[in-house]
């Protein structure tokens, strides 16, 4: 139930932090945050089991193999047990470069209502070439997201060590619960913030910002349907 929330309150964050950067937004409506979650879930999924890169899909599967084979095959199974260690480590950066390939698919949506796949498939292209230059601004973003929780959130940090060091032991973890549940929740709406510029940063390195923001303040009569910009934006 607390991740379900989560998982609303990360939609929600990510709605503000989009018409903040003048985008239109998807209506939160029950359909909408049920297929935001299926989303989520589908990212992690794809981040390890990539399906728009056969290339890429080969290589879990590969591991997997090797560690079956390993297991009823001792004592020779042993090489290959260590054979999928390798190929798990490398597989690392695989994951990563997943990750960011998808890391569009989350704003897309709130962005447009695509369905699921086709955010996915938005991501995948918009994110081509750029993998780069997106991961150093999430890591920008995260760093810098961390050193601000870390400066807002020290002179709290303090009375709680004050309030413990004068024995009130109980008092002092429900402070530490309550301020690091603050510290959670204030770091999520900064970096989704952040992730936000970042999408906008994508679109216009696509040639889709200017058509995206025009369309958002534009009169209603003279927006392209729903189904125009899908089209637009699985094309492109």
């Amino acid at each position: 139930l607390w991740w379900l929330l989560s998982e609303y309150v990360a939609a929600y964050v990510w709605t503000r932090a989009l018409e903040g950067k003048g985008l239109s937004v998807v209506a939160l409506d029950f359909n909408a945050v049920i297929r935001f979650i299926g989303l989520s879930v589908l990212s992690i999924v794809a981040m390890f089991f990539n399906w728009f890169d056969k290339r890429l899909l080969a290589l879990p599967f590969a591991i997997i193999l090797l560690l079956v084979a390993g297991v009823f095959s001792m004592p020779v199974g042993a090489l290959l047990i260590l054979l999928a260690f390798v190929l798990f480590t490398a597989y690392f950066f695989v994951i990563v470069y997943n990750s960011v390939r998808f890391s569009q698919a989350l704003p897309a949506f709130i962005n447009e209502k695509l369905s699921v796949w086709q955010a996915l498939e938005v991501s995948w292209k918009l994110t081509d070439g750029r993998v780069l230059s997106i991961l150093a601004r999430m890591i920008v973003s995260s760093l810098g997201a961390v050193v601000a929780i870390a400066v807002v959130f020290i002179l709290p940090a303090l009375f709680v060590y004050a309030v413990e060091a004068l024995g009130y032991a109980g008092l002092a973890v429900v402070l530490r619960s309550l301020f690091n549940s603050l510290s959670g929740a204030l770091s999520t709406v900064v970096l989704l913030f952040a992730y936000a510029s970042i999408y906008c940063n994508v679109l216009e390195k696509a040639g889709l910002l200017q058509q995206k923001l025009s369309e958002a303040g534009a009169p209603k009569a003279v927006v392209p349907s729903k189904r125009v910009v899908r089209k637009r934006l699985v094309k492109k």
